[in-house]
C-alpha cells in the first residue's frame, strides 16, 4: 500500500504583516498638546502614504489545509501510540499524548491486535474549520436474549493548538465519553458506589476547551439515600451545585435519554493511519463482502451488525446499491417494485441515514468536452420514497448494457448523491457499491 509521509514538513500558516513607510515632514515651531482625532490620524496616514508612494501590502489568507495535512499534524499522536504498543508502556517515561484511558487499553490489550482495535476519526466538532482527532475503540456487551450492545469509548479528543496536537478531552474506564447525535459528547463516570456522574458537553469554538451543557452527579446522604446535584462547571462539588428535586428513577431516565442519543463512530484502525487505498482496497470496499454484511444486518438488525456493515462504507456514503443480489436477500427485502417486467434484473437501494429521499427517474446522459458526465432528467418520475436508516427497496428493471437511461437521486441531511442505474459487474466484478455524497 502507498503510505503518506507522517512527518510534519512545510506546513506553515501565517499572515504577511502590514508595512508602510511614512515620508519626512518638518515639525511645526509650536506643537499643541492635544491628541489628534481619528479623522486627523487617518488623513495624516493617507497623506504620508501618498507622499512616500508606499501602500499597505495585501494580507495573504492562510493556506487551506487538506485532510492529508491534518493527518500529518496529528501524526505525533499516532506515532506515540504505535511506539508504545511496540515497546510497551514505560512508567518512568514522560508521554506527550497518551490519555489515561489509552494507557489502560495498551496495558491490558493484546499487542498484535491493538493496532486494529484502537481506532481514530478526524472531523470538525468545534466548528472552526480545524478538524479534531478522536482516539478510541468499541466494546460489545451482552444485553441478554442473544443481543449484543456496541458502545464506543472515546479516550482522547485532540485539536491543533500552536501548531501541535493538544488533548482537550481525556477519557478512561471510570470517566467515559461517547459521541452524541449533535456533535456533542456524553460523559458518564463514577467515583464510587453512590457517586455517578453524567453530562453533555461540547468543544469551544477553537476546540481547546470543554463547555458543559449539563452536568449531574449523585452523592450519598447520611440516611443512605441519594441526593442529585447539577451545575455547568463539570466539577462534582456540592458547594458550587444546585440540588435537584428528582429521584433515582428520574435520574436513570436522564441517563437512558443520553444513551439513546449516542451514535457509533466507524473507527478507522490506527494501523492504517495515513495510508491511501489502492485499487485492490477499493475493490474490497465496494465488494460483495458489504452485501453479505448488510444481509446479516437485515436478518438480525442489531447495533453490532449495523456497525460491521458500515465499517465497509466510505465516510461520506449516502446510499448502498446492490444489483442482482442473492435470492436469500431478495426474499428478506420483499417483492421488488415493478419498473419493468418481472424476472428482469433486480436493483436494491439501501438507505444509510434517516429520512433519505430517493427518486428514480428517466433521462439521458450527455458528455462534456472534458469527458465529464452530465445527467439530464426527464420530467416524469418513476418512483419516489423517503426511507429510514437501514431500509431497503428492491426494483425489477432492465440493467442496460450501454449508456444508462435511469438514475437514482439521493438526498439526505448530510449530503446528496446520484447513481446512474447500470450493471456493476464491470467494476471489480462486483455487484454492489457505496454511493458517496457529491
Amino acid at each position: 500500500m502507498k503510505k503518506r509521509s507522517l512527518k510534519l514538513a512545510g506546513l506553515l500558516m501565517g499572515l504577511v504583516m502590514l508595512c508602510g513607510c511614512a515620508g519626512n515632514v518638518d515639525e511645526p515651531a509650536v506643537q499643541e498638546e492635544t491628541e489628534p482625532t481619528e479623522e486627523a490620524t487617518a488623513e495624516t496616514t493617507e497623506d504620508s502614504q501618498e507622499e512616500s508612494g508606499d501602500q499597505p501590502e495585501e494580507q495573504d489568507a492562510p493556506a487551506e489545509l487538506s485532510q492529508e495535512d491534518y493527518e500529518a499534524l496529528y501524526a505525533p499522536v499516532i506515532d506515540e501510540i504505535m511506539n508504545t504498543i511496540e515497546e510497551g508502556y514505560d512508567y518512568e517515561k514522560s508521554y506527550d499524548y497518551l490519555s489515561e484511558g489509552l494507557v489502560e487499553r495498551l496495558m491490558y490489550g493484546e499487542k498484535d491486535s491493538l493496532p486494529d482495535e484502537i481506532g481514530y476519526w478526524i472531523e470538525d466538532y468545534s466548528g472552526d474549520g480545524v478538524p479534531e482527532l478522536l482516539i478510541g475503540y468499541s466494546e460489545a456487551y451482552d444485553a441478554g436474549d442473544q443481543e449484543m450492545i456496541i458502545e464506543d469509548n472515546i479516550v482522547g479528543v485532540y485539536t491543533i493548538k500552536d501548531g501541535k496536537p493538544f488533548m482537550t478531552i481525556e477519557g478512561w474506564a471510570r470517566n467515559s465519553y461517547r459521541l452524541m447525535d449533535n456533535g456533542h459528547f456524553y460523559n458518564c463516570g463514577s467515583g464510587g458506589a453512590m457517586n455517578t456522574i453524567i453530562g453533555e458537553c461540547h468543544l469551544s469554538e477553537d476546540g481547546t476547551e470543554v463547555i458543559w451543557d449539563e452536568f449531574c452527579f449523585t452523592e450519598g446522604r447520611a440516611d443512605g439515600s441519594i441526593a442529585i446535584f447539577s451545575n455547568d462547571s463539570g466539577i462534582a462539588d456540592m458547594d458550587i451545585s444546585d440540588e435537584l428535586d428528582i429521584g433515582e428513577e428520574e435520574f436513570a431516565d436522564i441517563m437512558g435519554e443520553y444513551d439513546l442519543r449516542c451514535e457509533l463512530i466507524v473507527w478507522l484502525p490506527i494501523r492504517g493511519y495515513g495510508q491511501e487505498l489502492n485499487d485492490i482496497d477499493q475493490s474490497m470496499e465496494m465488494g460483495n463482502e458489504a452485501m453479505y454484511l448488510f444481509e446479516d444486518y437485515y436478518r438480525d438488525p442489531t447495533q453490532a451488525n449495523w456497525k460491521a456493515f458500515m465499517s465497509m462504507a466510505p465516510q461520506d456514503a449516502v446510499l448502498f446499491i446492490i444489483t442482482n443480489p442473492d435470492a436469500d436477500l431478495v426474499e428478506l427485502v420483499g417483492e421488488p417494485y415493478m419498473v419493468d417486467k418481472p424476472d428482469t434484473d433486480i436493483v436494491i437501494a439501501v438507505s444509510l441515514a434517516p429520512d433519505t429521499k430517493l427518486t428514480l427517474e428517466n433521462g439521458e446522459v450527455d458528455f462534456t468536452d472534458d469527458g465529464d458526465v452530465l445527467w439530464n432528467p426527464a420530467q416524469d418520475k418513476i418512483y419516489e420514497e423517503t426511507m429510514d436508516r437501514g431500509e431497503a427497496i428492491a426494483f425489477w428493471m432492465v440493467l442496460p448494457e450501454g449508456v444508462p437511461t435511469r438514475a437514482m437521486q439521493i438526498s439526505t441531511a448530510d449530503g446528496e448523491g446520484m447513481f446512474l442505474v447500470s450493471s456493476l459487474s464491470g467494476e471489480w466484478d462486483q455487484r454492489c457499491k457505496f454511493i458517496t455524497a457529491e
